[in-house]
């Protein structure tokens, strides 16, 4: 399955990329430490409305639970000052 993101801001061999990070990782979530092969997002490090980059020094997968809890997590330090 391809997936297409309706955004500009990714490159158009995003898919690709997606698929070789998660495979560099070997499908493993950085945060939890499980194999989620079926259930991984590429999150970035350094979001890029704030400056991150598509590259792969930036991106690390992450389950989709631990994806949610880190967005929750960042979206609260922007908050607090």
């Amino acid at each position: 399955m391809t997936y297409k993101r309706p955004d500009s801001r990714y490159p158009e061999n995003w898919n690709k990329l997606r698929w070789a990070i998660f495979k560099e990782y070997d499908f493993i979530c950085q945060k939890c430490g499980r194999y989620k092969k079926g259930d991984l997002h590429l999150h970035h490090k350094t979001p890029l409305g704030l400056g991150g980059t598509n590259h792969k020094d930036n991106l690390i997968p992450l389950c989709s639970k631990c994806h949610m809890k880190e967005h929750k997590l960042n979206k609260r330090k922007r908050y607090v000052r």
